[in-house]
C-alpha cells in the first residue's frame, strides 16, 4: 500500500449518522460485487449503525439499506 492510499478515507471511518459520497472501490473483486448490488461511485453513503462487536456495518446507499462486513466496508473509498 502506498503513502497515497494510507490517507484515503474509507466507509469504516464513518461515525454513526455520518454521511459521505463513494469515490471508488479498493479492489476489483469487491468492485464487481458492489456494482452488481447497486453501490455505485458518486452515490451518497450513510452509516446507520454497527452490529455487535463492530464487525458488521449497516449503511444506507442511494436510499437502500445494506449490511457489510467490516472488511467489505473497508474497500469503499470515500470522497470526503
Amino acid at each position: 500500500m502506498s503513502d497515497k492510499n494510507t490517507y484515503l478515507r474509507r466507509a469504516t471511518d464513518l461515525k454513526i449518522g455520518e454521511s459521505s459520497v463513494i469515490d471508488q472501490f479498493e479492489s476489483e473483486l469487491f468492485s464487481a460485487k458492489f456494482l452488481e448490488i447497486g453501490c455505485l461511485p458518486n452515490s451518497p453513503i450513510k452509516l446507520v449503525r454497527k452490529g455487535p462487536a463492530g464487525r458488521t456495518m449497516y449503511m444506507r446507499i442511494n436510499g437502500t439499506a445494506y449490511a457489510f462486513r467490516k472488511n467489505e466496508a473497508n474497500q469503499i473509498v470515500l470522497k470526503y
